[in-house]
């Protein structure tokens, strides 16, 4: 909470996004850095370990419905499981 106040982030829990690497599937869906992402399909996002969770539960190439807030607004993104890098 106090970080979402500190950056006007709109959003009290969910997984923080810090970085989007470009043409990734992250950047692909539409997120951008200090977007807070509050849903993954059907479950709700208290942590960034939550949605990290969410998504193993995907396989690349699933397309998953991402709940985010961006500032002040919400929105839907859908987003495409990239491979993940090796020892992960």
């Amino acid at each position: 909470p106090a970080a979402a106040e500190r950056f006007d982030l709109g959003a009290e829990t969910g997984a923080l996004v810090i970085d989007v690497v470009s043409a990734g599937p992250a950047d692909q869906a539409g997120l951008a850095r200090w977007d807070v992402i509050v849903r993954v399909g059907d479950t709700d996002i208290e942590t960034s370990s939550d949605a990290v969770a969410a998504i193993l539960d995907s396989l690349p190439g699933d397309v998953v419905e991402l709940e985010v807030v961006r500032g002040q607004e919400g929105l839907v993104v859908e987003a495409t499981i990239g491979e993940r890098p090796r020892g992960t």
